[in-house]
């Protein structure tokens, strides 16, 4: 029996795989009404979703919660397990492994109902995306009532996504008396959120809830690193990030952060070095490129102050800051065409910087070519028509 159940989920996956979704559901549903299975459940709502059926996905939702999690059971006498290990050493080792299946088992389960909520949530109502939220936070809180919270701190983060701060501040808030994972995990998002809004002193005061709370969460040790930075406590803030790498090698946060912190401290080489590590993780990140090029030229290291600006080029081509970065580079290394082709470009791009039009002006004076600059001066009167310099500068060239 299992076996043919089995074939009928590896078929239903085909008919994923080939966009026959209709086909896949009568496969999967068959699956459910006989002998349900997690991967089956989710694997049918995905379907569902594929269609758009807001009911279908609500009703194999329900379903998915109505499959019995092992180990739920066994969870309450956990107390009763521990003493009879106690009394018998050598079930000591049968009796621990088949707790480590059950949670393995009940983990697993878990990841597909939250992965299955995050899916549909969002697209229950069309309308209203916070109804699906809510429909799905409920039918959680029957049994799950440890996913229902994560649900509603999902939803938090999309009140976050969608500017509605106070929402997303109400729901945290909520979590205030609730246990202390829960209590963590609202606590470093409202610390974000506080940041956000410039109101330091809450925000300081949630970030050290979420790190006395969760010490090894590296976002609650990048907010509070964040207020130490604002408040110019850098040495602080700087290991307070380097705590945060030390919990996840990744958080690319903390890495970006660590860079900034360096800057301030007069350290560009330790800066340079950690924005270097954050571009073999990110390096598409044209944020990334342009502090490793600002460093570099800080340092008077124009070759690769040149290398890195012309590859933050090729991800933001029309980017008329790094045009006229690059066109004073080469101007300094008095290489004037070069500059004045990376200025004039810089201009097309964006006609109004008074130091672009100032630039390509007296250009234009060195050369001799007084009925070009006279355009440029002219554009610089019109954008600042009460400074009386650029009229100046005009009767100079017509002179």
């Amino acid at each position: 029996m299992q076996v043919r159940f089995k074939i009928f989920r590896n078929i239903g996956n085909a008919f994923i795989r080939l966009g026959q979704f209709q086909d896949a559901i009568s496969q999967f549903e068959t699956i459910m009404n006989s002998n349900p299975d997690f991967q089956s459940g989710f694997n049918l709502i995905l379907c569902y979703y594929a269609l758009g059926d807001a009911e279908k996905m609500k009703r194999g939702f329900n379903k998915l919660l109505a499959i019995p999690i092992v180990g739920m059971e066994e969870e309450d006498e956990e107390d009763e397990v521990k003493a009879a290990a106690e009394a018998e050493a050598v079930g000591q080792a049968r009796v621990d492994t088949l707790r480590e299946e059950m949670k393995k088992q009940r983990k697993e389960a878990e990841h597909y109902i939250i992965t299955a909520a995050r899916l549909i949530a969002p697209a229950l109502d069309k309308r209203d995306w916070t109804v699906g939220y809510s429909w799905v936070c409920d039918a959680l809180k029957v049994d799950h009532d440890n996913l229902a919270s994560k649900m509603e701190i999902e939803q938090a983060l999309q009140f976050l996504k969608s500017k509605n701060f106070e929402k997303a501040i109400s729901v945290l808030k909520s979590f205030e008396k609730k246990e202390q994972g829960m209590k963590a995990m609202a606590a470093t998002n409202l610390s974000f959120i506080y940041f956000l809004e410039g109101e330091m002193e809450s925000a300081n005061q949630y970030a050290d809830l979420a790190v006395r709370n969760s010490r090894y969460n590296a976002k609650a040790l990048v907010n509070k690193g964040n207020c130490l930075f604002m408040a110019r406590e850098y040495h602080r803030a700087k290991e307070l990030y380097l705590e945060a790498i030390g919990v996840q090698a990744d958080c690319v946060e903390a890495i970006y952060n660590l860079g900034l912190t360096n800057m301030r401290m007069q350290s560009p080489e330790e800066a340079r070095q950690a924005f270097e590590k954050l571009h073999t993780i990110i390096p598409n990140n044209p944020a990334v490129i342009y502090q490793i090029a600002n460093l570099y030229e800080q340092q008077n290291q124009s070759q690769q102050a040149v290398k890195w600006f012309n590859v933050l080029i090729t991800r933001v081509p029309t980017d008329p800051g790094v045009l006229s970065r690059l066109g004073q580079i080469f101007s300094k290394e008095n290489e004037e065409s070069q500059g004045f082709h990376y200025q004039l470009e810089s201009y097309r791009h964006y006609p109004v910087n008074l130091d672009v039009i100032s630039w390509l002006g007296v250009w234009f004076v060195k050369h001799e070519m007084y009925e070009k600059s006279i355009h440029y001066f002219e554009r610089a009167s019109q954008i600042q028509p009460t400074e009386v310099k650029w009229r100046l500068m005009v009767t100079s060239c017509y002179r």
